[in-house]
């Protein structure tokens, strides 16, 4: 392990967070500490009435699961909720992009309805809504919470060391709670943001990059990333 060997910090589900370190693969150490825990909610969730399905993130998918996807019609919002929704036997047109293609995406398709968006206790957009407003009848439903933890020991020792952090940050929640969590002396840090929205919430300490991906896909974070830890890399070596 060298001196120029930066961190990077993992902060979604533990199972996302490994398949995503394996993804980007850069010479880095790894840690883990996810800052929210996914939770299904004890609902009933009541297909009938309902032409079609729309999840939002591969997290709710997953939740639904126990309610049965099997032959249902889902409207994907990208290619790793799709690939969820379709393994669950459900039939999906994916947006392949963000809320608002799939937005676009759903108004050209113009489906028969009512919709049912399956989402988190903590969402924006309001997908249902604007679908509902541009005449296609969209209901929504929380089969999911997010629940916030604290960051692991390992977490807080690397975001107050010396050694570079590179810090991915896929919503703005986790974005913002993570900044209510960080030690009040930081490490320098170089931030990776899923989409402009992300790099908003952040209102920590001023990151020494900022890279936010070209799209909000799993391919484009991996390269924010690694933009990220050749910008530490630099710092470090200069």
């Amino acid at each position: 392990m060298g001196p120029t060997r930066p961190t990077l910090l993992l902060t979604r589900p533990a199972a996302q967070s490994a398949r995503f370190a394996e993804e980007c693969e850069v010479e880095v150490d790894v840690i883990i500490s996810p800052i929210l825990e996914i939770v299904p909610c004890e609902v009933r969730v009541e297909f009938g009435k309902f032409g079609g399905l729309i999840f939002t993130s591969e997290n709710g998918v997953q939740a639904g699961k126990g309610h049965d996807l099997a032959g249902r019609k889902v409207f994907a919002v990208g290619r790793r909720t799709a690939e969820a929704a379709r393994a669950a036997g459900a039939d999906v047109t994916s947006a392949d992009g963000d809320a608002e293609a799939l937005i676009a995406l759903i108004l050209a398709t113009r489906p028969e309805g009512p919709l049912l968006h399956l989402r988190g206790a903590h969402a924006r957009g309001k997908i249902a809504a604007r679908l509902t407003d541009a005449g296609i009848p969209t209901e929504e439903q929380a089969i999911y919470e997010q629940v916030a933890r604290p960051l692991t020991d390992e977490a807080l020792a690397a975001l107050s060391g010396e050694r570079p952090v590179v810090l991915p940050l896929f919503s703005p929640r986790s974005a913002t709670l993570l900044c209510d969590a960080l030690p009040e002396r930081t490490a320098p840090l170089f931030v990776a943001a899923m989409s402009p929205a992300v790099a908003e919430a952040w209102t920590g300490p001023e990151p020494k990059t900022m890279e936010v991906a070209e799209s909000p896909d799993a391919g484009a974070m991996c390269r924010a990333v690694a933009r990220g830890v050749a910008a530490a890399r630099h710092l470090v070596t200069r």
